[in-house]
């Protein structure tokens, strides 16, 4: 082949000392696998209340159907690859209102226990606890939980034992002073009979959540009186030990949510009231031996009022909890904030705001969870027009944003407001539910299965790690071949080894038509890039924009004098675009080409 003249030479020489330059990061947003609606079809709303993942990935979703009287429970199985429904098991009384609190689930098998509460005619709300089997939806058992002869008794949290089966927590009405009590019940999984019960001594009592630890030991917390309570039981029921925890402020208190640490300790988070008289997010850790308080962290929002913890995890080491804090100018803020272990001191704490300014407006996380090293927090965000979204963000350990989306359906309001509405699966999956109005404000139950963005998932499998730091970075070079991760990552080269090199790059050429042209590699898995193909005069500036890719999609034209060609099958498309000058142009004696690589 006759080489090309000297100045083409040149040319396609500083073309490719250019395209390394263009690699642009910025935060990335998890992809959604699948959306699922649960709509009964009657014009009343449907709300899914909890959920769980099996170690297949397929999703048990337990919704409530329907309202006031005509309310039943929708237990769905929902495949992890589609989200399609799997079977559908409904549950409930007709003319009675049937509404489901929580569900703890065995990951292997699916079998899904659910708490809730059920009407009846003669003694208001019950506890109806059941079990659905995970093959095939089968109601294997179902009992209601009467505790008095008149009143409202409510489960609030279930958990499984260590020993397979489960402890519920919630409250129960004295029948004799008619207040509300702590109860905690063990409950056989494979008869549903009742093993052992334990009832507060105290009135006005509440267990908001239940966590075990190892040994068999049930813990329960909330509230008591105006104070946040805990409680635990040993493996028969016998009670251990109560703490109970008076604010600053002697004004109402109460834990939301606990969660246990290998070697028994635990952490509960919620809300105390501060000397101020506001409310403050609070999370304090207690020894398993006799309850002894190790530490105890408030957290004050700027505006000193109404702060709370909704949801708490732990990492092995420190404790990570999910709320909100009430700001001063802006209203409600989504707080996420990671404590040490030993100390409670907070190592990081993040703030999230809508872009709803209004005081009432909701912007809060709710629900919490570890997946892998990283954090995921759920909750609840305020648009401009004050209307509430569902909010996702995943935060790396050391408290960095690593990537987040709001989900606003087609309607006023979509919420999610529990601690049971997100669960994770493996190191990079994530599921969610609540409820979106459509544009009649009639709400249907929703479940969003997410997974890391697709660069986030090329860093785990090719890097190690899906923090965008370190040698892990976009802009980072490990391997040292003057090609950054995320060019490797657009490319589909390897960042740590040899095999690929500069292979991957564009290659320069002259095309048929006598035009500079670029050919390289689109791949249909980078569903997060915006690859865009300039041209210039200079290296300086002026770049003219010839074609685009976003998301993965097939390039086009965004200069009609500009050439492209795209061929292949499978995951790899190989593309060429043209220059819009002829090499022999001497109006542009000196011609650069360049691919610019960004994530959203």
């Amino acid at each position: 082949m006759n080489p090309l003249p000297p100045l083409c030479h040149r040319r396609l020489s500083a073309l490719l000392a250019c395209l390394l330059l263009t690699a642009i990061a910025s935060k990335a947003a998890p992809v959604l696998n699948w959306s699922a609606t649960v709509d009964s079809g009657a014009a009343a709303s449907d709300r899914t209340k909890a959920l769980g993942v099996m170690t297949t990935g397929d999703v048990i979703a337990v919704s409530q159907i329907g309202s006031g009287t005509g309310a039943q429970i929708r237990v769905q199985r929902l495949a992890a690859s589609t989200g399609s429904v799997v079977w559908t098991r409904d549950v409930g009384s007709a003319g009675f209102a049937d509404d489901a609190t929580a569900i703890t689930i065995v990951p292997a098998s699916g079998d899904a226990y659910v708490a809730a509460r059920a009407a009846t005619s003669a003694n208001g709300l019950d506890w109806l606890v059941f079990k659905v089997s995970g093959t095939d939806g089968t109601l294997s058992w179902a009992n209601n939980f009467t505790y008095t002869t008149a009143g409202n008794d409510e489960p609030r949290a279930i958990t499984l034992m260590p020993d397979g089966n489960l402890a519920v927590a919630g409250m129960e009405t004295n029948p004799t002073s008619g207040q509300g009590r702590l109860r905690v019940t063990k409950i056989h999984a494979t008869t549903g009979l009742q093993i052992w019960n334990y009832t507060s001594p105290t009135d006005d009592t509440d267990a908001l959540c239940v966590a075990a630890d190892g040994a068999g030991n049930v813990i329960a917390a909330g509230r008591s009186g105006l104070d946040a309570y805990t409680v635990s039981l040993s493996n028969a029921g016998v009670l251990n030990w109560a703490q109970t925890y008076n604010g600053a402020g002697n004004g109402n208190d109460a834990w939301n949510a606990i969660t246990v640490f290998s070697n028994g300790d635990m952490a509960v988070a919620g809300y105390l009231t501060g000397a101020s008289g506001g409310q403050n997010f609070a999370v304090a850790r207690y020894a398993t031996a006799g309850g002894t308080p190790v530490w105890l962290r408030e957290i004050n929002g700027t505006a000193s009022a109404s702060d709370a913890a909704f949801d708490v995890t732990n990492d092995g080491t420190d404790v990570i909890a999910a709320g909100l804090l009430r700001d001063a100018t802006q209203g409600q803020t989504a707080c996420i904030a990671k404590l040490a272990g030993a100390s409670g001191t907070v190592t990081w704490s993040n703030a999230v705001s809508g872009t709803g300014s209004a005081r009432e407006a909701t912007h809060s996380f709710f629900a919490v969870r570890m997946l892998g090293t990283d954090i995921i927090a759920a909750g609840t965000q305020a648009d401009a027009t004050h209307q509430a979204n569902i909010l996702i963000s995943r935060y790396s350990n050391a408290g960095v944003l690593q990537e987040s989306t709001v989900f606003d359906g087609t309607g006023h309001n979509d919420l999610l407001l529990s601690k049971s509405l997100l669960a994770v699966t493996g190191t990079s999956t994530f599921v969610v539910g609540g409820d979106s109005e459509n544009a009649t404000a009639i709400s249907n139950g929703a479940v969003f299965s997410y997974a890391h963005s697709a660069v986030d998932h090329w860093r785990l499998i090719a890097l190690g790690s899906t923090t965008n730091t370190g040698n892990a970075a976009d802009a980072a070079d490990p391997n040292h071949n003057g090609i950054s991760n995320l060019l490797e990552y657009a490319l589909n080269g390897d960042p740590l080894g040899t095999s690929t090199r500069t292979s991957i790059l564009p290659k320069a050429s002259r095309s048929p038509t006598n035009h500079l042209q670029l050919t390289f590699a689109r791949y249909l898995d980078r569903t997060d890039l915006t690859l865009t193909i300039q041209a210039s005069d200079t290296l300086s500036g002026g770049w003219t924009n010839l074609a685009q890719s976003v998301n993965a999609a097939p390039f086009t034209l965004l200069n009609g004098s500009a050439s492209l060609a795209e061929s292949g099958t499978g995951n790899s498309r190989s593309v060429s675009v043209g220059d819009i000058y002829l090499l022999s142009d001497p109006s542009h004696p000196r011609r650069f080409m360049r691919m610019n690589t960004t994530l959203p």
